[in-house]
């Protein structure tokens, strides 16, 4: 072979694998500027539905935690309101003991018994809630045993519970 065949092939090849470089690049680039204008609509269109999304699954959990907050304040006022009940009914309970012992005593006969019993109310700690449900608690009975034995609600014991401070 002789030179000039050989020096054309040493400096040309390079240059026809450069120009193939160069058109493949050209072919790429014009791809992506057909692909990227629509792969920024879908984008958009997907950003812009995750964001009204996002909106209103926040609008959700702002109403859920206002009626959250709004349950358990009415629980609170519910337990309140129930401790006030149990010392109304103990009252209204000695009351009527003693109405009992009264209406049951002297005129029975017609003469006065001589012992006749009066019956005095009993303050047992295990009426009051907070009482029982810490002494429950100190004997080891889970919330819902304790619930279960009170005859109350489970909210209502644990509740009753983070009030003393003895919540487990």
């Amino acid at each position: 072979m002789s030179v000039p065949v050989l020096l054309s092939i040493t400096i040309g090849l390079p240059i026809i694998m450069l120009a193939l470089g160069v058109f493949y690049h050209g072919y790429v680039i014009a791809r992506q500027s057909f692909i990227d204008p629509l792969d920024a609509h879908v984008a958009g269109l997907a950003t812009g539905q995750a964001d009204i999304m996002v909106g209103e699954l926040q609008g959700a959990m702002d109403q859920i935690r206002d009626q959250l907050t709004q349950q358990r304040e009415a629980l609170s006022t519910m337990l309140s309101d129930a401790d006030h009940v149990q010392g109304a009914r103990r009252a209204t309970a000695a009351a009527g003991l003693d109405f009992a012992a009264r209406a049951a005593s002297p005129r029975v006969s017609g003469a006065p018994r001589a012992a006749a019993a009066r019956v005095e109310p009993r303050t047992d700690p295990a009426a009051d809630l907070y009482g029982s449900v810490a002494r429950l608690a100190a004997e080891g009975l889970s919330d819902r045993a304790i619930a279960r034995q009170l005859h109350v609600g489970l909210e209502e014991v644990r509740m009753t519970r983070a009030r003393t401070g003895n919540a487990s």
